[in-house]
């Protein structure tokens, strides 16, 4: 095991501990530094992967370590380590959600206060209210049928602790923020705050690569395939607006999650519709700088990093009406409601027959949203947060386990 990771295993910082039967030092040193738990990047690659990447990249100065698992590393592991470390985790996450609510948790931690990423390392070390928790969105508490039962569980257990815990708390958007505080009601967080990922400026250096299977003009829809991105609904949508019959197409690209079958199998049966498997950079580049539009209707969304990327692509959007993609977008996109195949039918008719004059309306728009959503704003505010949290964490009283 410790040879696969090519790293020596440091035992200094770890204790086993459970909840209900751990101490703490004695004094909560000022300027404590965080370390962080980065084990989604073992196994994520989506934004909230490039969250905690871009994170790390411009203030690793103000964190001491960076934990996968219970492994502080210089790096993620090698993918055959991480398949099995996430497996370890996973049971001992599957484990702790059940035995939590009995007063024990099976946990291992250092006595830095901890960053976690993502609520679902809450439950791999004890929570304390020193902590902080980075949360993109409650999807497993709000809408459970998009995801695994045991996964479900999980997360319901996590939350349950950041809600009795009450760590500091960073959310990916107001939405986010909002809907917790709507949820848990109880929630008496350390402190709260909203900080935006960055939106990456576009590589103007890629060479975009054209993709011979798709025919211009086309609407665009990149993100994970199923049924949370809600790509069957809009395929039927596609449908119904008749605009196949126009030569339009719609390209869906992305990997596959629970529901993919079903989109794949009404994408085959659909005029018009291109699912890709698999296309590199340079390829979406290429989607995202000739597509006539972009659909993101989402049911469920933390951020949207994909809809951020066709902004910058100056591709006009239809997003999910009162959810974060249109707090993102704001007034540039077109919202409609994500269970109305009909509705998104109308909006894709109105996206292609849209004049010049209100294309260029819309992208200004889009255009000066996209300014709340920079790298500078994402790092002071962070930096911000540490300080603050740092001071917060000062003034909380020592006591003995």
């Amino acid at each position: 095991m410790l040879g696969m990771l090519d790293h020596q295993f440091s035992r200094k910082w770890l204790s086993l501990i459970t909840s209900g039967l751990y101490g703490r030092r004695k004094k909560f040193r000022d300027n404590e530094k965080y370390d962080v738990d980065f084990s989604l990047a073992m196994h994520n690659r989506t934004g909230k992967y490039a969250i905690g990447r871009d994170l790390l990249e411009s203030l690793r100065h103000e964190f001491n370590d960076v934990i996968f698992w219970i492994f502080a590393l210089q790096q993620p592991p090698s993918r055959l380590a991480s398949i099995f470390i996430c497996k370890l985790q996973w049971v001992q996450s599957q484990f702790n959600a059940r035995s939590i609510k009995y007063g024990f948790q099976f946990a291992f931690r250092s006595n830095s206060p901890r960053l976690h990423l993502e609520p679902f390392t809450v439950l791999s070390s004890v929570l304390r209210r020193e902590d902080a928790v980075l949360i993109h969105d409650i999807g497993p508490i709000t809408d459970p049928e998009l995801f695994e039962v045991a996964l479900y569980k999980i997360y319901i257990a996590a939350f349950l602790q950041i809600e009795k815990v009450g760590p500091h708390l960073i959310f990916a958007s107001q939405a986010s923020k909002n809907e917790f505080d709507r949820v848990y009601l109880n929630a008496t967080p350390a402190s709260s705050r909203v900080i935006y990922p960055p939106i990456n400026q576009k590589n103007d250096y890629l060479k975009p690569s054209p993709l011979s299977s798709v025919n211009k003009p086309f609407f665009l829809t990149v993100g994970s395939v199923g049924i949370r991105k809600n790509q069957l609904r809009c395929i039927k949508a596609f449908a119904i607006s008749g605009l196949a019959d126009s030569d339009v197409n719609y390209v869906i690209c992305g990997s596959r999650e629970p529901g993919y079958e079903e989109v794949a199998d009404a994408a085959s049966n659909t005029q018009g519709v291109v699912l890709l498997n698999y296309v590199k950079e340079s390829e979406l580049k290429w989607l995202y700088e000739n597509a006539s539009g972009f659909i993101l209707v989402s049911l469920l969304e933390g951020f949207g990093m994909p809809l951020a990327e066709a902004i910058l692509h100056n591709v006009i959007p239809i997003v999910t009406q009162n959810s974060v993609l249109e707090e993102v977008s704001g007034a540039g996109s077109i919202s409609v409601n994500p269970l109305s195949e009909e509705d998104i039918a109308s909006a894709m008719i109105k996206l292609y027959k849209m004049s010049d004059d209100e294309r260029l309306e819309r992208s200004a728009l889009l255009k000066r949203r996209t300014s709340e959503f920079s790298k500078a704003k994402f790092v002071d505010g962070w930096r911000e947060a540490i300080k603050k949290m740092k001071e917060i964490n000062a003034s909380f009283l020592p006591f003995d386990g």
